[in-house]
């Protein structure tokens, strides 16, 4: 009988921090409700200088969430001029356009080609706006107001294009989905030393908790990331695979969880041979097991993609992830549903929602039920790509 239960959770590029995840978690696991699920959360405390935790008891389960800290890196670089803005677009144009990265996402993953060229298009498509607003401004009335006053009106217009532009960029996520590009080529092509370390206090903590397993202090192991968190994963397990015996029995109760993942977004980088070399280390010795749960409508993750076969890392089939679809379409009523579909925002968190209908995924009770990790994975066979 499994009685205690730790997850590990690795946030996506979200400068929101512990208090927005928790808050989340505790307001969407309340909606369960309504289907008989009644989770009981602690306050949520700082355990470490980069984790906060709560306690999740359901029924005789009780569940330690950690939410392993990254956002005050994640702040440092986030920009917020719109100097910054362009210099972000030259990097991405650079990294994933000018070496022919751009190539490999068209062949594999339309979708996520389009998602990452879409906050270009949107800013080059302002800037030509506002160009153009201001020539048009002096062609046609400089001869009647002169130069100075058709420059003057030609920059209040393109200024107001910006302006809104701004606005609208904001709702569409169009910033947001520019810094990820951006990071995930700066992890490849800088040092981020920050970064590094603070991954290795990550696989400290997560071996921690692997010896509580080896003590009986603990029964399983969940490590879950979303996004970007996903890109992360790689290296914890790499650095985790390093401390603890590739063949240790202990593995068998390690489970993890990727959410909406985008690895290819680093692992496809010509750059990145250290890191796929970390992708084949992270599946060495003792199998464990990968659910990797994305969907279609997430235009920022790479929906079903075999990310170690297009990545081009080798390892046996048996002990890839499984790549799986929630079949969300399935778990909303058809208003619901569409709603999502018509928010981005919502489309790539849906992951971390409760969902209106029953159906095999379900993440509250992936991370917090009363049933063994094992026997809710079971749930998913035949659901696979």
């Amino acid at each position: 009988m499994v009685k205690v239960r730790e997850v590990f959770y690795l946030s996506g590029y979200d400068p929101r921090g512990a208090r927005h995840y928790y808050n989340l978690y505790k307001k969407e696991s309340q909606k369960e409700a309504k289907k008989g699920e009644i989770y009981r959360l602690s306050k949520r405390e700082k355990t470490g200088p980069h984790r906060s935790s709560f306690w999740i008891e359901k029924g005789t389960r009780r569940t330690r969430y950690h939410f392993l800290e990254w956002d005050d890196l994640i702040r440092k670089r986030w920009e917020k001029s719109w100097i910054d803005f362009v210099a972000d677009l030259y990097h991405i144009l650079r990294s994933y356009l000018f070496n022919g990265a751009i190539v490999r996402y068209a062949r594999t993953s339309p979708v996520q080609m389009i998602a990452a060229f879409y906050p270009v298009l949107y800013l080059l498509f302002t800037f030509l706006l506002a160009l153009g607003l201001f020539r048009w401004s002096i062609s046609s009335f400089s001869p009647t107001v002169g130069w100075f006053v058709a420059g003057a009106l030609g920059g209040v217009l393109g200024a107001a294009v910006v302006f809104f532009a701004i606005k609208i960029a904001k709702k569409l996520a169009v910033f947001w989905l520019l810094r990820i590009y951006k990071f995930s080529s700066e992890y490849i092509e800088l040092p981020n030393e920050d970064l590094k370390e603070r991954i290795k206090i990550f696989a400290d903590e997560i071996a921690e908790a692997i010896d509580r397993v080896q003590r009986g202090e603990t029964d399983e192991i969940l490590i879950v990331s979303h996004s970007v968190g996903t890109i992360l994963t790689i290296p914890v397990l790499a650095e985790l695979r390093r401390r603890i015996g590739k063949e240790d029995e202990s593995w068998s109760r390690v489970y993890v969880m990727t959410l909406g993942e985008c690895i290819p977004v680093v692992s496809f980088h010509p750059d990145a041979g250290e890191y796929r070399e970390q992708m084949r280390r992270a599946l060495e010795g003792s199998p464990i097991t990968w659910l990797d749960f994305t969907t279609p409508i997430d235009g920022a993750c790479f929906p079903l993609l075999d990310f170690y076969e297009t990545s081009g890392v080798k390892v046996p089939p048996e002990r890839k992830p499984r790549y799986l679809s929630p079949r969300f379409h399935t778990l909303f009523t058809p208003e619901g549903y569409r709603r999502i579909k018509k928010n981005r925002y919502l489309t790539h968190f849906i992951y971390l929602l409760s969902t209106e209908l029953e159906g095999p995924y379900n993440y509250f009770r992936l991370t917090a039920g009363e049933e063994p990790l094992e026997r809710y994975t079971s749930s998913f066979k035949g659901g696979e790509k």
